[in-house]
């Protein structure tokens, strides 16, 4: 199958999110688009079951981890002028060989730098039409910035990323290379950088493009202890970049700004940030901070000459909106909903109430920063002077004491229960059953301060009387590489074991909960994460789980693997025989016998197909026929 201005299966699933794959420059001259050939990729097939007398058949392009051929894909501009189409060359500057990026498939060792096509933008730059495509190796830990032009029918290498960054290794996601941004000679995106306190965070950079637009540099215009999630506007006559953080706190989100200046001195820090540019500027400053009560979880939308925007308060408090002014000194705008009657309607139902708290767990790692992350004890201005980064990091260094056998070597654990109405915790008869809603696949989140009124977890807590629990603890994202680092090459395991102790913490801490009672439930890799703490629950604390539509086995080179290759190599690399088993779900199901377990599949679920189902069910199978005393229901 060969697909021109639209996504195949595996593009529109796991990198752009969108079944678009054509883009107009900016002057509205050019067409990008892009070609996939997915014709030696090797065909999924699953039936189809309807009104007619036998089942359709569907057929997906769809390589599995460890195959040969992923998809191919090229990049063309079309002149409307001139109505020539010409494919673009992709010209890296180097050979795209890297030694530690070889995967060995048949005896071959396949390199390249230009695997997956992550992003594809228009730009303008010294009054002209750029296209900007991003690369990224079959690992995807290997990012490469070309700029494009119709006349010269060449991608040149812009600027690399590499997702090893002093002996710290992580992985790329699509979404933070969809540069929409930019000034009359760089422009903007979130990349990895180390902070004052010595980690790494997804920071604000802006990067240079020379008239050659080769040999980019990047500067970074934040370094604080929080990620950004978003890049939502520049304005060029104040030089501010707008941008939303997952800060004060990692549950919340909010609009800051922060500022470049063209002319300002810039100093090399090589043994912070790799031997990239980082400038001596302000704080960024949050702008939507404190503007309206009970909205610490927010969307914005910037108006095109960035005056004035829409702030989305979804969360803690009832939903609404503003419409706003950047000028206007945080002061809130004007009303767009009439969230006074919604706000009333809340408050006649007997909807659960919400509660957030942090938990040490004994496994883990040290997290000297999170004092000055969630407690605010340790600033850089406490620590030394603010033109001193290497200063700072050293009294840092000295005042947490990165030693992984002293006392801070811990793991915290943020949590957030749903608790249902009319919970009294200083009731001493009453206990409530407990029901752990996970997802926590690699850099996720599901503790926030977004409200969520209409979800089955809403439900459960408000009309069924569960305790509903969330938990982030390692793998989990907006805390920075040191929490997502840990799931690396390593699927199936850190992420476990915090459920796990997290839940036990919880249950020895709080008379409220029924501990005989507690249950989970996870979809996708929730059911993944779901099923796994039931093998690795020696402890017998969870009685009940449901797993829908899990990945039982992310394995390399099983010829019946069922995860894609995208997702799989992007959040394992390079990993190791000993670690794909290690994420096998189907190693051992002799724990399922201490549980009621539910196992729940779509029979024409297209991104993991029901033969995970009866993969597992077959193992279930044949364990319980040989154990005479365990009951299977099958339905």
């Amino acid at each position: 199958m060969v697909y021109n201005g639209i996504t195949d299966w595996i593009y529109e699933e796991e990198i752009f999110n969108s079944n678009v794959g054509l883009w107009w420059s900016k002057s509205g001259r050019y067409l990008a688009f892009i070609k996939i050939d997915d014709r030696r990729v090797p065909l999924i097939q699953y039936p189809l079951f309807g009104q007619q007398q036998y089942p359709a058949m569907n057929k997906i392009p769809y390589p599995k981890t460890g195959v040969k051929h992923l998809p191919e894909i090229t990049i063309n501009i079309w002149d409307k002028e001139s109505k020539i189409s010409r494919k673009m060359d992709i010209v890296l500057g180097r050979k795209s060989k890297i030694k530690n990026d070889s995967l060995k498939l048949d005896n071959e060792i396949v390199f390249s730098l230009t695997t997956y096509l992550f992003s594809v933008s228009w730009i303008s730059l010294y009054n002209e039409d750029l296209l900007i495509a991003v690369f990224a190796n079959r690992y995807q830990n290997v990012i490469s910035i070309t700029i494009c032009t119709f006349d010269s029918g060449i991608c040149v290498l812009n600027f690399n990323q590499y997702y090893t960054i002093a002996g710290h290794k992580l992985w790329a996601e699509p979404e933070n290379f969809r540069i929409r941004h930019f000034s009359n000679d760089s422009y903007f995106i979130t990349l990895p950088g180390h902070t004052a306190s010595g980690e790494i965070f997804t920071q604000v950079a802006r990067v240079s493009v020379p008239r050659s637009y080769t040999n980019g540099r990047v500067t970074f215009l934040t370094w604080s202890d929080y990620d950004v999630t978003s890049i939502i506007g520049y304005n060029q006559k104040t030089k501010l970049v707008y941008f939303m953080a997952a800060s004060p706190l990692p549950s919340q989100r909010h609009m800051y700004t922060a500022s470049y200046h063209d002319q300002e001195d810039q100093e090399c820090v090589s043994l912070l940030l790799q031997q990239f540019q980082t400038k001596k500027n302000n704080p960024a400053k949050c702008v939507t901070c404190g503007v309206a009560p009970d909205c610490t979880f927010q969307d914005v939308i910037l108006s095109s000459n960035l005056d004035k925007y829409i702030l989305s308060c979804r969360g803690p408090g009832t939903p609404r909106a503003y419409l706003s002014s950047i000028s206007s000194n945080n002061s809130l705008g004007e009303e767009l909903t009439e969230w006074k009657n919604l706000e009333q309607k809340y408050n006649e139902k007997a909807l659960a109430t919400t509660r957030y708290e942090n938990i040490t767990l004994r496994n883990g790692y040290g997290k000297c920063y999170i004092h000055s992350f969630l407690n605010h004890s340790i600033s850089p201005q406490m620590i030394g002077p603010e033109s001193s980064l290497l200063y700072n990091v050293k009294a840092i260094s000295k005042h947490c004491q990165f030693n992984r056998t002293s006392n801070m070597d811990t793991t915290i654990a943020i949590v957030k229960m749903l608790l249902p109405p009319g919970f009294d915790q200083a009731a001493i008869d009453i206990k409530y059953p407990v029901i752990v809603s996970v997802y926590t696949g690699p850099g996720s989140q599901k503790v926030t301060e977004e409200i969520t009124p209409n979800t089955l977890d809403m439900f459960l807590a408000s009309s069924a009387k569960y305790i509903v629990i969330y938990i982030d603890g390692r793998g989990s994202g907006m805390r920075g590489w040191k929490y997502k680092e840990p799931v690396y090459g390593h699927l199936g395991t850190v992420e476990i074991d915090d459920q796990i102790e997290a839940v036990k913490i919880l249950a020895s801490k709080h008379r409220f909960i029924d501990s005989m009672h507690i249950a989970i439930w996870g979809w996708s890799y929730g059911g993944f994460v779901s099923a796994h703490v039931v093998e690795r629950d020696a402890s017998h604390l969870f009685k009940c789980a449901v797993s829908i539509a899990p990945v039982t086995d992310f394995k390399l080179y099983e010829v019946s693997e069922v995860a894609d290759a995208t997702y799989t190599e992007r959040y394992m690399g390079n990993a190791s025989e000993l670690a794909y088993e290690q994420a096998n779900l189907i190693r051992n199901v002799s724990m399922f016998k201490e549980v009621q377990f539910l196992l729940v599949h779509g029979m024409s679920d297209g991104k993991k197909f029901w033969e995970d189902h009866f993969r597992i069910l077959c193992l279930f199978v044949t364990f319980f026929l040989t154990h005479s005393q365990i009951r299977l229901k099958l339905s």
